[in-house]
């Protein structure tokens, strides 16, 4: 089937114009979305045969390389055989490499920096193939690398956010890079943070001017960040963010490269299915930047964070987890794994887009490759370190190849999403699937060292080719072309109607704007009047008397037409007006002096003979009084406007003394403190308008809880705003977590916190506002399980009993699943840390366990449950 991507943008009844019936008919540029047949689909991916790339400063090892030096280099994929030519107009580079289908070409770029930050510079590479590929870009220096997928020309845009990640504790700064795709380019940032080699203060706006090929690298300064940083162009550009060596989450761990081609704002999502990174304990960090205010965010469907555009919020992923975030508003995700340290398992930081489900893909070629130039490289990236993760949809999985092979192992992640993880060994992987879509991500974990990438996306064209299709047809027929369907109900008014559709392929995407001339029905009427004396001109004929008048003629799209038109001739001119009139004024008509409202009725003869009548309808003007603002806080400003009035004063009650100074100005401006009723008097005094201006006055702030303390039993507070003269209330959290209501039920995970902030904001109808802030403590109550332990990890690594009563005596078993005993304990400070009575590690389960707690009050309690073991 053709895939067409329609946008309706409306019909309008327009005049009858003379359109050649000419239709282009590119119907062959289109490609199918998935084949009837069931074979895989070819969705447009990032693949493509024009790309722009350029880098930032590897900033890792910069005492012993002048800050800057790294191996940059570009991986290309793809199923047909190509010639890929890389090009740099402004260095006069140029190299031309062939590419075998099902193969990886690397490609090594020249040795070849220009670092200074803010200044238009030659770091930009140009990009062409013969037949689409996947590209990749690599920025390497020892234990310093990231990787990104790099987005074709056709998906370049104009308008883009930055996300990046910085930590305080990091003695290097964030960058931001960007290449020109044509002359001309003018490019403006509002600059977030303090920029190296330019004086526009935090807050300015940074505009820099570009031509083709040319490149530009914004370098902050330490512990800043460009996250949220606005960057607008007039024309299409490449733009690169990250971090010149970035630390994540261990104040002591490793540094590493960040490097990842941002996408346009119009390519964001809103929902997104993330799994964490494998083999490595610590998790990941995940930072969702949003395009627009009023961004609601939802994790594992709980509410996460409210923000506006520009700002992004930071979630915690534990290891061994999956995600799913749904957004109100466009968003980007990016994961971030955390630094390495000596104690922990392999990796570092990197940039890795999360790829939002509506861009999920059905084919991709993804490389995988070792970036070691000599010994010393090998304790960073190995074969058996590397890995690709996949995530599609559970109607994809039956279907996915890889190399053509059937794929199997995949696991449920819920809401209708599977998983699968593989280690890689350098090469190249082809995924495909003829149902549904997925997502991959490819990585490489080392000592010290970390490398992510997406494996593509679909990349919608930003840039439209657009065609103007001019065709015709009869009054009342059906219309079917480029994706257009009309039915005879749409065609019935003669006129053009206006439609547009969009067709996309591989590599480019077709706009279409379709002008239907509708042409008259066989048979059509058309009825007019005219005054006496009056010509009207039907067909060739010139018309002065009533009657009926036809003409014939057949219309360009071969419809024989008949025109009827009943004429008809008026020899009473009629005139009929409605006019008004202020008490006191008067008005002359006709050589008659009018001073009352009323209706006049004049008669005469015209210039061609015919008699006439002008009926007047004369009333007073009415009076009208309006205020921008009806209501506001204290010291408000108000405008107040009078109109259908020539004499006025004003007046105010209780008095306002900023009358004074405005007595016969219209309109008035105001700030009324408390509630007000405003007046126009006529000149006697006498009151002909009044409006009320109400202003509230926040009352002192009221909070009610349901309770001073939290348990494990019922980690539940409900709080209630009983501020008097409240109308909205908002509730903000210290962990940044924002409820709206004037009750709210805030229920809180374990492990629960040391003590529960939170700030209300207490607002009236009109938004005057107060705020007190509450800090309640937690308090252990009863006796609670944890229903899940990770032994070994740095948190929840023991499996035991809380509580807070005085204990006299416990007692804690633990069996396996066939009911033998594995571990006992009477003492209720000792927890168990996932060993065997033998002293080896029990394998990854679930274990069940039966507990006898007897409190020195005579408390007692007792019970049996379940555990899982996660290793």
């Amino acid at each position: 089937m053709s895939y067409f991507c329609i946008s309706i943008q409306g019909m309008d009844n327009m005049k009858p114009r003379v359109f050649i019936p000419t239709l282009m008919l590119l119907l062959s540029l289109v490609a199918p979305l998935r084949g009837q047949d069931g074979s895989a689909c070819t969705r447009p991916t990032s693949a493509g045969t024009d790309f722009w790339v350029t880098f930032h400063i590897n900033a890792e090892k910069r005492s012993q390389h002048t800050f800057n030096r790294a191996y940059l280099s570009l991986f290309a994929t793809g199923d047909q055989n190509a010639t890929i030519t890389v090009s740099n107009n402004r260095t006069g580079y140029s190299q031309t490499f062939t590419h075998t289908a099902g193969t990886k070409t690397i490609i090594a770029l020249p040795d070849h920096w220009d670092t200074a930050s803010a200044v238009p510079a030659t770091m930009g590479y140009h990009v062409t193939s013969t037949a689409p590929v996947f590209l990749y870009a690599s920025n390497f220096w020892k234990d310093s690398w990231d990787v990104c997928n790099v987005l074709p020309s056709r998906a370049l845009g104009t308008n883009y956010i930055v996300q990046d990640y910085s930590h305080s504790n990091s003695p290097f700064a964030p960058v931001v890079s960007m290449v020109a795709t044509e002359d001309n380019t003018t490019v403006s940032m509002v600059l977030p943070c303090q920029v190296e080699g330019t004086s526009t203060p935090v807050g300015g706006t940074f505009t820099v001017t570009l031509n083709q090929g040319q490149s530009l690298m914004l370098r902050g300064r330490t512990t800043t960040t460009f996250c949220g940083m606005p960057v607008t162009a007039n024309k299409p550009i490449a733009l690169f963010q990250g971090h010149s060596c970035g630390l994540v989450g261990n104040v002591n761990g490793g540094r590493d490269m960040m490097f990842e081609n941002a996408w346009p704002v119009e390519m964001w999502g809103t929902e997104f299915v993330f799994t964490s990174t494998t083999s490595r304990t610590e998790g990941d960090q995940l930072i969702i930047t949003s395009a627009q205010n009023g961004c609601h965010v939802e994790i594992n469907g709980s509410t996460a964070a409210n923000m506006n555009a520009g700002e992004s919020y930071v979630h915690i992923m534990p290891a061994n987890s999956s995600c799913h975030i749904v957004t109100s508003k466009p968003s980007y995700v990016a994961m971030y794994p955390w630094s390495y340290t000596n104690s922990s398992t392999l990796g570092d930081p990197a940039q890795i887009p999360v790829i939002p489900v509506d861009r999920w893909i059905c084919n991709a070629n993804v490389p995988i490759h070792n970036c070691n130039t000599n010994t010393y490289d090998q304790q960073y990236i190995a074969d058996n370190h590397h890995y690709i993760d996949i995530v599609a949809t559970d109607d994809a999985v039956d279907s996915i190849m890889l190399n053509g092979v059937p794929m199997s192992g995949f696991t449920s992640i819920g809401n209708g999403f599977s998983h699968k993880v593989m280690t890689a060994p350098p090469g190249v992987y082809n995924f495909t699937t003829s149902q549904g879509t997925f997502t991959a991500r490819a990585y490489g974990l080392g000592m010290w060292v970390c490398y992510g990438y997406s494996a593509g996306l679909y990349a919608e064209p930003t840039v439209y080719d657009t065609v103007d299709v001019y065709d015709t047809i009869c009054q009342g027929q059906p219309y079917d072309s480029l994706g257009v369907q009309l039915q005879p109900i749409h065609t019935q008014t003669v006129g053009t109607l206006l439609y547009s559709n969009t067709v996309y392929n591989d590599t480019a995407c077709i706009h279409y704007v379709l002008h239907i001339t509708v042409m008259p029905a066989a048979q059509a009427e058309l009825h007019d009047t005219i005054m006496c004396g009056e010509t009207v001109a039907f067909g060739d004929m010139i018309l002065s008397e009533s009657g009926d008048y036809q003409m014939s003629f057949a219309t360009g799209a071969g419809c024989d037409s008949t025109v009827t038109l009943h004429l008809a001739v008026l020899s009473l001119a009629a005139v009929e007006e409605t006019r008004y009139i202020v008490a006191g004024d008067t008005l002359a008509v006709c050589d008659t002096l009018l001073t009352t409202a009323g209706d006049y009725t004049f008669s005469g003869t015209n210039a061609n003979g015919c008699d006439t009548v002008y009926i007047l309808h004369l009333l007073y003007e009415t009076m009208g009084l309006t205020a921008s603002s009806y209501g506001g806080c204290p010291g408000d400003e108000v405008v107040i406007t009078a109109t259908g009035t020539h004499v006025f004063n004003w007046a105010a009650e209780p008095p306002d003394s900023e009358l004074d100074g405005q007595q016969g100005v219209n309109p008035i401006t105001v700030h009324p403190r408390q509630t007000t009723v405003y007046s126009l008097l006529d000149a006697a005094g006498n009151v002909l308008k009044s409006l009320t201006v109400n202003v509230d006055n926040p009352s002192r702030p009221c909070v009610e809880c349901n309770r001073q303390l939290l348990d494990f039993d019922n980690p539940t507070l409900v709080f209630t705003d009983c501020t008097e003269g409240h109308h909205h209330t908002s509730w903000e959290f210290a962990d940044s977590i924002t409820l709206n209501g004037e009750r709210i039920r805030r229920h809180f995970q374990h492990p629960l916190p040391d003590s529960v902030e939170v700030t209300m904001i207490s607002c009236t109808r009109y938004d005057c506002c107060v705020d007190t802030t509450l800090r309640l403590p937690m308090k252990i109550r009863s006796v609670w399980f944890p229903n899940v332990f990770t032994p070994g990890a740095e948190s929840n690594n023991l499996f035991g009993c809380y509580t807070s009563h005085e204990v006299a005596v416990f007692e804690l078993v633990i069996y396996d699943r066939w009911g033998i005993l594995i571990w006992t304990s009477d003492d209720v400070a000792v927890g168990w840390d996932g060993r065997c009575t033998d002293g080896t590690p029990c394998p990854q389960g679930a274990y069940a366990y039966r507990y006898y707690l007897k409190a020195t009050d005579g408390t007692v309690s007792h019970g049996i449950g379940t555990v899982t073991l996660l290793r």
